[in-house]
């Protein structure tokens, strides 16, 4: 039994690395956990990015309402920040992925 020396937890399995997300240690019994959360967050962000570029478009074409100067400012400032997280979790959910392929850990 090993102890993390980020938060003094004790994990039985072999410790792949300290996740700060989810302040927890991901390792052999929850690795699977882990790779979903990435990958299903990064979904989620690619979703949004998708979705605020059609409003855009239908805003700028007539069919949407047309949104004052500042919520322009918000929603590029969200935009790129879905851009961001999206394309680095799913690149997170990948290297995982690969790595566990290959059954070799972060650390």
């Amino acid at each position: 039994m090993q102890m993390c020396g980020k938060n003094g937890t004790y994990f039985y399995m072999i410790q792949d690395h300290h996740c700060p997300y989810t302040n927890n240690c991901v390792g052999g019994k929850n690795i699977k956990a882990f790779i979903l959360f990435c990958f299903y967050g990064g979904i989620f962000a690619l979703q949004f990015l998708i979705m605020s570029v059609v409003y855009y478009y239908q805003m700028s074409e007539g069919v949407a309402k047309k949104i004052e100067e500042y919520e322009v400012m918000i929603w590029m400032l969200l935009s790129f920040f879905s851009f961001f997280l999206a394309f680095s979790m799913n690149g997170l959910a990948i290297s995982n992925i690969y790595l566990a392929g290959k059954n070799i850990t972060q650390i």
